[in-house]
């Protein structure tokens, strides 16, 4: 898929391995009742309003819900499980969704009266069967979570029957798995960025269709996304004229591959790595004055972080991020399902940016 932050870690995470191998009843008593009752429906009205999210009205609220109905649920809560590589990437981002999300929905009342629990699983990047086995015994569903190795997993989570919500997914084996609803439509079948590279290719910078370059880190992921983006740009009427792996755990000295780029004479390309990793091959690109065309920074870089590695890099190439059903968290004002998003993260996770991650994980 387009390289996200968990394939980013999976490609690290290829690196480990490889350093390892060779290496969530008086007049006034009546009065004060029927003002108690009023204070009441008061609150009840208004945390049905705080339990709606954009046009999507009640998605929480209180009740009266008993019973132990389910695997993960009781009459006083639900369990969500939340896969994530926190253990390897020490991202936060999904783990803080979690919280914003379900604080917001347990003030509104809970599901039916029912709370909300996120039932954390740390993958730690390669524990990721043992994670999914703990969230079988233990969950009602799996939600906005995810894993860079997810692939391995499917057949233990389809054995336990357990329903799948994922922020995102990685892996070719898990896109599509069953009992699986995915957001962020994606498919390793057919390109759904094609929308995206015909515009650079024929509209934006017609004169680099003939000239793509791609660089990713080795990994089986990137692999199939490399093949996926030469049929799309292919498809599309561009060619691909450039292909260049680099280590998954980066590089010392990116000036060999800037210089690999400006001899093959390629005027855009798509990265995929870590943001870090891009950031520096940008400033091999500037210290030997080659300006491309565009640079297919991916959703990676979409946030603050690759801003400010960056630096002035991003005065001398054009990156570009395709977001995938996401409004632009920096216009969040123009759009009140986002605009609530943010304001709800300065509510339940003071001074967390809202990332790409945490909307498709709050969609999730």
């Amino acid at each position: 898929m387009r390289v996200s932050i968990r394939a980013a870690a999976a490609i690290a995470a290829a690196g480990l391995i490889a350093a390892g191998c060779s290496r969530a009843g008086s007049s006034s008593t009546s009065t004060s009742t029927s003002a108690s009752a009023s204070a009441s429906a008061s609150s009840s009205s208004s945390a049905a309003a705080a339990g709606s999210f954009g046009s999507v009205q009640g998605v929480c609220h209180g009740g009266s819900a008993t019973g132990n109905t389910d695997q993960g649920v009781t009459s006083s809560q639900i369990k969500l499980g939340v896969l994530t590589d926190v253990g390897f990437t020490k991202d936060p981002q999904l783990e803080t969704t979690a919280k914003v999300f379900t604080s917001w929905c347990n003030a509104a009342g809970g599901v039916d009266g029912r709370k909300l629990v996120a039932d954390i699983h740390d993958t730690a990047m390669l524990n990721v069967v043992q994670a999914m086995s703990a969230a079988c015994s233990s969950d009602f569903v799996l939600a906005g979570g995810s894993a860079a190795l997810d692939g391995l997993a499917v057949s233990t989570r389809l054995k336990c029957l357990l329903p799948d919500f994922d922020a995102q997914v990685v892996m070719p084996q898990n896109n599509g798995s069953g009992i699986q609803i995915y957001p962020i439509p994606w498919s390793h079948t057919y390109p759904v960025y094609s929308g995206y590279y015909s515009w650079l290719l024929k509209q934006k910078y017609p004169h680099s269709a003939n000239a793509v370059g791609i660089v990713s880190g080795a990994s089986v992921i990137t692999q199939i996304d490399d093949a996926l983006v030469t049929q799309t740009v292919k498809a599309v009427g561009g060619n691909v004229i450039y292909n260049g792996s680099f280590p998954p755990t980066g590089v010392t000295d990116w000036t060999p591959y800037a210089e690999a780029i400006k001899n093959k004479g390629v005027k855009g390309i798509t990265f995929y790595g870590e943001v870090t990793q891009l950031a520096a091959l940008e400033a091999a690109l500037d210290n030997i004055g080659y300006k491309l065309d565009w640079i297919d920074a991916n959703t990676n870089a979409y946030g603050t972080n690759f801003i400010q590695v960056a630096g002035k890099a991003l005065s001398e190439q054009h990156n570009y991020a395709d977001l995938p059903g996401i409004y632009p968290v920096e216009k969040a004002a123009d759009n009140p399902a986002t605009e609530q998003v943010v304001k709800l993260f300065a509510q339940y996770a003071p001074g967390q940016p809202v990332t790409l991650q945490d909307l498709q994980a709050w969609s999730a």
